[in-house]
C-alpha cells in the first residue's frame, strides 16, 4: 500500500511537471495581448517603478498583483513584460485545488477532479490578468474556512489563516472577495436556521453558527474598510447607472426590434465549434447535478437543513456566489460564468458523491475528459493578438513622441492603446502623450470612406497591421468589438480622406486631410 501511494505520488509529480513545462513554453513563445487593460496596467507599473513611486499607484483595486509582478521581475532579472509569463498561477492553482479536493475525495478522484478544473481554468492563464490569482487562492480560503467550522483544535490559527487569505483575495480580486463574503454570509444564515430548527440540539450546527458568525462580522468590516472598486464603481460613479440604463434599453430594443440590435460594423465574437461544444457540455455537467440534487431534496421534502451532514449546507452555500456574481455583472450588461466553471464542478461532484456515489465518479471522469479537450482546443485555436518586436515598437513610440502632443487625438483599438501606453512608459517615463479615441460605427465607416460626407474627429489613425485579421476591441464602458480590418483593408488604403504618413511591418499611421471632405 505504501509503495502504491508513492507510485501514484510520483506519477502525479511527473504529470504536473510536464504540464508546467508545456505551459511555460506555450505562454512565453505565444506572448499575446489578451486585453488592452493588461498592458495599460503594465504601463502604470513601469511608470511607477521608473519614478520610484508606489507600485500600487493606479492599481488600487488589486494592489497585490503589480507588487508580485515587480518582485518576480527583480528576483528573476526578467523584463516586466516577460515576467508576466512565469507560470505562478499554474503552481498556486494546482496546489490550492489539490489541497481542497483531498478533503472530500479519495486521492485518485481528487487528482482527476483537480486536473479537470485546472485544465479548464488555470492552465493557460497569466498571473497578472485581473483576478486570476484571487480565483486560485479562493480554493485555499474555502479549505481553511471549512476546517475552521469543523475542527475543534487550533481554531484560532485556522481563523487567522482564513482572514489572511480573505485579505489576500481582497487585494488580488475584488469580485472574488464578493464571492467569499456572500459564501460566508449565506452559510452563516443556513447554519443559524439549522440551529433554530433543531432547538439548539445539533451540536455541530451550534459550533458552526458561532464560528461562522464571528468570521462574517470581521469580513464585513474588512470589506467596508477599504474597497475602492465597490465605492467608486458600484455606488457613486454615474457610469454604472449609465451602463445599466443602456443595457436595459438594448434589451427592450432587441425585443421590439430584433433586426436592429447591432450596429453595421459591430462584431460578435464566435468560438470554434469544437471548443463551443466542449464549453457547453462542461457548463451543463458542472451545473445540472447541483441543481438536480438541490431540487431532489426540496421536492422530496428532505430539508437540506435537517441533516447530520454539515457538508450539505457548506456546499449548498457555495452555490450562492454564482447568483450574486451573475446578477451584478448582468446589471452592467455582461454575461459571466467564471464562478460556475471554477466552483460548480466541485459542488456537483461532492453532492453526487453524498447521494449517488458511483455517479460522482462518472461525472468527475467526464469533466476530466472535457478539461483535456478544452486545453487542447485552446492550444489549437487560440492564436492571440500578437505583440510586435521590441525595435519596431520603439520606432513607433519615438515617432509618436516627436510628432504628437497632449492635444492630439489618435483613433486605435483598445489593445493597441494598451500596448502604446506601456511602451511610452518604458521609453519616455510617461504615457499621457495623446488623447485616445475609441472606435464607433460612424468612425469605422469614415475610415473606410463609406460615408458620403466624410468627417474625421481625430488627428491620427493608428492601425496595427500585424493584427488586422483580429476584431477591433473597444474599451470601457461598452467592451464591444468591430469587424476586423483585414477584408476592408483596401478600402482604408484607398480612402481619399486619409494620407498615410508612417509605415512599418506592423504599424501604419494615417492623417486626415487638412480639409474634411
Amino acid at each position: 500500500m505504501w509503495e502504491r501511494k508513492n507510485v501514484n505520488l510520483m506519477l502525479s509529480i511527473i504529470l504536473c511537471s510536464l504540464l508546467f513545462l508545456i505551459n511555460s513554453i506555450y505562454l512565453y513563445t505565444n506572448r499575446t495581448i489578451s486585453s488592452g487593460f493588461l498592458y495599460e496596467r503594465l504601463g502604470n507599473l513601469v511608470l511607477n517603478i521608473q519614478l520610484e513611486l508606489s507600485v500600487i499607484e493606479g492599481n488600487n483595486s488589486f494592489p497585490f498583483a503589480p507588487s508580485l509582478l515587480s518582485i518576480i521581475s527583480i528576483l528573476t532579472g526578467l523584463d516586466i513584460i516577460d515576467a508576466i509569463y512565469i507560470p505562478i498561477i499554474q503552481i498556486i492553482g494546482l496546489f490550492s485545488l489539490l489541497v481542497l479536493t483531498r478533503i472530500f475525495f479519495n486521492s485518485k478522484y481528487s487528482l482527476i477532479l483537480t486536473l479537470s478544473i485546472f485544465l479548464y481554468t488555470f492552465a493557460l492563464n497569466y498571473h497578472f490578468v485581473e483576478y486570476n490569482l484571487a480565483e486560485a487562492l479562493l480554493f485555499l480560503f474555502i479549505c481553511t474556512y471549512y476546517k475552521y467550522l469543523t475542527e475543534t483544535k487550533n481554531k484560532s490559527i485556522l481563523a487567522l489563516i482564513t482572514i489572511l487569505l480573505y485579505i489576500t483575495i481582497k487585494f488580488y480580486g475584488p469580485p472574488v472577495e464578493m464571492w467569499a463574503l456572500s459564501f460566508i454570509c449565506i452559510s452563516t444564515i443556513l447554519y443559524f436556521l439549522l440551529q433554530i430548527i433543531c432547538n439548539n440540539q445539533h451540536s455541530n450546527a451550534n459550533s458552526a453558527t458561532f464560528s461562522s458568525f464571528n468570521l462574517l462580522i470581521l469580513c464585513i468590516v474588512i470589506f467596508l474598510a477599504y474597497n475602492p472598486k465597490f465605492y467608486d464603481q458600484l455606488l457613486y460613479r454615474e457610469i454604472g447607472a449609465t451602463i445599466l440604463v443602456n443595457t436595459l434599453g438594448n434589451v427592450i430594443n432587441s425585443i421590439l426590434n430584433p433586426q436592429s440590435t447591432y450596429a453595421e460594423f459591430e462584431y460578435v465574437l464566435s468560438t470554434p465549434m469544437p471548443l463551443k461544444v466542449v464549453n457547453i457540455l462542461y457548463h451543463i455537467i458542472s451545473l445540472l447535478p447541483a441543481i438536480f440534487i438541490l431540487s431532489y431534496n426540496l421536492l422530496s421534502r428532505r430539508n437540506i437543513l435537517l441533516t447530520e451532514k454539515i457538508n450539505n449546507i457548506f456546499f449548498t452555500s457555495l452555490m450562492v456566489p454564482f447568483i450574486v456574481d451573475f446578477v451584478l455583472y448582468a446589471s452592467l450588461g455582461l454575461f459571466v460564468t467564471r464562478y460556475l466553471t471554477l466552483i460548480y464542478p466541485l459542488i456537483s461532484s461532492y453532492l453526487l458523491k453524498a447521494h449517488f456515489e458511483k455517479s460522482s465518479h462518472y461525472i468527475i471522469i467526464i469533466l476530466m475528459i472535457l478539461g483535456v479537450f478544452h486545453y487542447l482546443f485552446i492550444l489549437e485555436f487560440n492564436e492571440g493578438y500578437k505583440l510586435s518586436g521590441e525595435e519596431e515598437s520603439k520606432m513607433l513610440i519615438s515617432h509618436l513622441e516627436f510628432n504628437t502632443n497632449i492635444n492630439c487625438s489618435i483613433l486605435m483599438d483598445h489593445r493597441t492603446y494598451g500596448f502604446t501606453k506601456l511602451y511610452f512608459a518604458k521609453q519616455f517615463t510617461r504615457y499621457d502623450q495623446f488623447l485616445f479615441i475609441q472606435y464607433t460605427n460612424e468612425r469605422y465607416a469614415n475610415i473606410l470612406g463609406l460615408d458620403d460626407n466624410l468627417f474625421f474627429d481625430f488627428d491620427f489613425l493608428l492601425v496595427n497591421v500585424k493584427n488586422k485579421s483580429y476584431p477591433l476591441q473597444v474599451g470601457p464602458p461598452t467592451w464591444m468589438y468591430f469587424e476586423p480590418l483585414n477584408d476592408k483593408y483596401s478600402l482604408l488604403r484607398n480612402n481619399v480622406g486619409l494620407n498615410k504618413i508612417y509605415q512599418t511591418q506592423s504599424f501604419e499611421i494615417y492623417q486626415p486631410n487638412t480639409i474634411n471632405l
